[in-house]
């Protein structure tokens, strides 16, 4: 049940730990480019879909905005390192494996 190496103890080995690393800066990169024309692109059909289901409220467009910018940033931060992560452990036991 326990392992008795100290490195997978402490949460995966250094090699993990790097692609993590680097699936993470890299969805936070794709994150930061891919929010604002997401959102750009979006956000008028998002308040008229609310506005037309939900009712004409005060204030109501300026919350809707705030939550989808930050409903897409969320998604698409997260949806990119699972990409990113998947796509790292892959090239790297491809590479592990074709020249170890």
């Amino acid at each position: 049940m326990y392992s008795n190496h100290p490195r997978e103890a402490a949460g995966g080995s250094a090699l993990t730990k790097s692609l993590d690393g680097c699936a993470l800066v890299c969805a936070g990169t794709a994150t930061f480019f891919a929010t604002p024309p997401t959102y750009s692109g979006t956000v008028q059909r998002v308040i008229d879909f609310s506005i037309r289901h939900y009712g004409q409220w005060n204030g109501l467009e300026d919350l809707i905005s705030v939550s989808w910018w930050l409903l897409i940033a969320v998604a698409l931060f997260f949806s990119g390192r699972l990409i990113f992560s998947a796509l790292f452990m892959m090239l790297a036991s491809r590479f592990f494996s074709r020249f170890l």
